[in-house]
């Protein structure tokens, strides 16, 4: 009888140890979307651009088919210039099924001159109705200038 007791307890512990290693895995806090492809989704973090990288990429969850769109409602044109917007559509057949607008930007090369902070917001409304409501989104974008760079002397 404690042979059998004794390999209960052991397989209960292996259930145990192989259950939990499963479930931190799942836990496990995930990488950034942008970190892996650079595009953005969210706005509660700020957007570093540089000169050698000027793009801005911004992904944002869309569903055309309840007729609300994505708006670009705010931007400073002598910093920033949209370049794309595009709607990707959902991988899966169901109807209704949400994609995903993205939108492309470019910072101007007049901007990198000192470093500064610009702002995109975006809203998600219906064309035919006037945006008193609708989800707007205002992302930070910090444009890493010249001065910025280390000087050609320091060390390090």
């Amino acid at each position: 009888m404690k042979k059998y007791s004794g390999i209960v307890l052991v397989a209960a512990l292996v259930s145990f140890s192989v259950t939990s290693a499963l479930a931190a895995k799942k836990t496990a806090p995930k990488k950034p979307a942008e970190a892996h492809k650079g595009m953005f989704t969210d706005p509660n973090k700020a957007i570093e651009v540089t000169k050698a990288a000027p793009r801005i990429i911004l992904k944002l969850r869309s569903n055309p088919t309840t007729g609300y769109s994505w708006f670009l409602v705010g931007y400073d044109p002598a910093r920033i210039k949209p370049v794309q917007r595009k709607y990707v559509s959902p991988k899966t057949k169901l109807a209704g099924a949400p994609g995903y607008d993205v939108w492309t930007f470019k910072v101007n090369p007049q901007a990198f001159v000192v470093p500064q902070v610009t702002h995109i917001t975006l809203q998600y409304f219906r064309p035919w109705v006037v945006p008193t409501n609708g989800r707007k989104l205002n992302f930070t974008i910090v444009i890493n200038g010249a001065g910025q760079q280390k000087p050609a002397n320091a060390k390090g």
